[in-house]
């Protein structure tokens, strides 16, 4: 039943802003309630400032549409990103608990730190992220990103191979979260099994042996699909790989370890 009371200021806002985020979008209140899991007449009183939001109905909402929980509790942007939550931290919350108490009690901290996290990826601000061309931070429903994985994984493969070598590194060490002494030990592994180990160990002498490795991976790379292949080997973009073959770019230490063990493994097969 809707309130005859008001509604506090702060639901109130909250309910202007489903408002403004349907109509900025031009969908139809049907549709909308349909994804929040409601008829259209709760939403109606919600949007009319008669009844408040629930955690239930605003979890569903920015998962299907990507808004950011964060906007839709206080108005800061970015507003079209949305974030993950444990399914365990969900599973713990009543679906028809006032979403801004439970925002502010369980999800402030987390969202914004996911938030965060994405900007300085991106190397923009939390603003920025308004900006781009971001879907959603989170799988939805647990699976693929609704319609729209091909899309992210564009964005992200442009966006890093704008970065230097050492950037992208740096990057992919901090997206898988891997600690640093497990780095080195790897780095240790991959220089015992080449068989210029002396050499190709540090990637302060990877320098100077770089144009005999690029002759041998231009040998390797003639033949039809070897250069996808060296580019699915290294994990990296084909543009990225074409661009050390000619010489415009030169890999990184790491980079041209794994391009050494790859054209021995090639030769090895002649």
């Amino acid at each position: 039943m809707p309130r005859t009371k008001p509604l506090p200021q702060r639901e109130q806002e909250i309910c202007k802003r489903l408002v403004e985020f349907r109509t900025l979008r031009g969908l139809k209140r049907s549709d909308v309630a349909r994804v929040m899991g409601i008829n259209e007449s709760t939403l109606a009183n919600i949007e009319k400032v008669r009844t408040p939001l629930r955690i239930g109905m605003a979890f569903n909402l920015g998962r299907k549409y990507n808004i950011s929980l964060r906007w839709l509790a206080s108005g800061k942007r970015p507003m079209k990103t949305f974030t993950p939550i444990l399914q365990r931290i969900m599973n713990s919350i009543n679906p028809s608990d006032l979403f801004s108490d439970v925002y502010d009690r369980v999800l402030k901290n987390l969202v914004l730190a996911e938030l965060q996290k994405g900007a300085d990826a991106c190397g923009t601000t939390l603003e920025g992220l308004d900006e781009r061309e971001f879907v959603s931070f989170h799988p939805a429903g647990g699976g693929a990103v609704e319609g729209h994985l091909d899309q992210v994984v564009a964005m992200l493969r442009a966006e890093f191979e704008k970065m230097d070598e050492d950037r992208q590194m740096r990057l992919v060490r901090r997206l898988i979260d891997v600690p640093e002494s497990v780095w080195k030990n790897l780095e240790v592994h991959y220089s015992g099994v080449l068989t210029d180990a002396e050499t190709f160990d540090k990637s302060s002498h990877v320098k100077p042996q770089m144009p005999i490795l690029l002759e041998r991976l231009k040998k390797a790379t003639a033949g039809p699909g070897m250069k996808t292949a060296l580019a699915d080997f290294l994990s990296a973009p084909l543009a990225s790989v074409s661009r050390w073959l000619s010489g415009e770019r030169e890999p990184g230490g790491e980079i041209a370890l794994q391009m050494l063990r790859w054209v021995e493994q090639q030769e090895r097969k002649q």
